[in-house]
């Protein structure tokens, strides 16, 4: 689960019920057989595997002696099998062509991570297609891989399984994050892919492929709703990009300390406060802060930060710290006495009446 500090704010008037704004992924890459979790970091790819019962045999290389109590003595050495994985199986090429060499850290039974899709099985209104469901058998070897590399290349190319003529012979859903930033929500991993790295900012690493993106692109986001007695705005925002605009005063440029948390999300709600003005009718509205949060984003959207902890700022020693978007979950309001305090995930509310 990675952490971001997100800021949302909403203008009301008078009351009203609140509508959804969050987002669903329709593609059911998270349920595919196999998948892929892929991390560029500071000096290495790291790659989380799940590799489906069935399709053990897609992923021969990976898996210990021990699974082939009948070919103890007749396989080839763990280092040599890597060498062929890293060039036949799952490879990642370097901008200057080089293949990196893979390591296995780690290979167990397991049983899948339940990547819920709340649509799975049904038909995705927008290409008629059914949406997959995870396989019902819930048996995969867990694999951690390492690809260790120089430099900071400014682009890297994932080539799934592929067979002779280039076809990729498995299915494999899968997600990336440049540091602790998604590139993309889950996508299926069905040709060579080139992965271009911002690394003084990686929410801005983008692959080439325009069907592999992240729904939410932009940095900062911005909702307006206006409805009857009611005006909302509502700002989704990383706090390096508050940066921009107001002194964070913080002890460590790289981490938010638990003790700066709540100073610094006053602040941060009290600037924003101030620079969204909203004319009705062409009457100025003053409008009042309710409540701030940061939260933490998941496969399943966005949670509050229930439990103060430490938030990175940077991601590293000489550069600002990145943080990703989420997705605005809000439940309905009802209308009366206390219930007219919106619930659930809502950060940032403004009321004016």
């Amino acid at each position: 689960m990675r952490v971001l500090c997100n800021i949302l704010l909403s203008i009301l008037i008078g009351y009203g019920s609140v509508a959804s704004a969050d987002w669903i992924n329709l593609t059911g890459a998270e349920t595919s057989p196999n998948i892929a979790e892929i991390y560029v970091l500071h000096d290495r790819v790291r790659v989380n595997l799940e590799v489906f019962i069935s399709e053990l045999d897609k992923f021969e290389e990976l898996l210990p002696d021990a699974w082939f109590a009948d070919q103890v003595g007749t396989r080839p050495p763990l280092e040599q099998r890597m060498q062929t994985f890293a060039t036949e199986r799952l490879q990642i090429l370097t901008d200057d062509g080089k293949r990196l060499a893979a390591r296995l850290e780690l290979i167990e039974p397991r049983l899948r991570v339940d990547r819920k899709s709340p649509f799975a099985g049904m038909v995705n209104p927008y290409s008629g297609q059914r949406i997959p469901e995870a396989p019902a058998d819930k048996r995969v070897a867990y694999a951690e891989i390492v690809y260790p590399f120089e430099g900071k290349p400014k682009y890297i190319t994932i080539v799934p399984p592929l067979d002779a003529e280039g076809n990729v012979i498995t299915t494999i859903g899968f997600i990336a994050y440049h540091k602790s930033v998604p590139v993309i929500d889950f996508r299926y991993l069905g040709q060579a892919s080139k992965l271009n790295l911002e690394w003084d900012d990686p929410w801005y690493s983008r692959f080439d492929n325009p069907n592999l993106k992240r729904h939410h692109k932009s940095a900062m986001m911005s909702f307006l709703y206006v409805e009857p007695y009611e005006v909302r705005h509502e700002i989704l925002t990383r706090v390096k990009d508050m940066e921009t605009w107001m002194e964070l005063g913080l002890r460590d440029p790289e981490y938010i300390e638990i003790d700066e948390l709540e100073p610094l999300k006053q602040r941060i709600g009290e600037f924003l406060l101030g620079k969204n003005p909203v004319r009705i009718d062409g009457a100025t509205v003053k409008p009042i802060l309710d409540r701030s949060n940061y939260v933490k984003v998941g496969l399943s959207g966005i949670q509050l930060l229930e439990k103060p902890e430490r938030l990175e700022v940077s991601q590293r020693p000489a550069a600002r710290g990145q943080r990703r978007l989420g997705t605005v979950q809000r439940p309905d309001r009802a209308h009366s006495g206390d219930r007219d305090r919106p619930r659930g995930p809502v950060h940032v509310l403004y009321h004016a009446r």
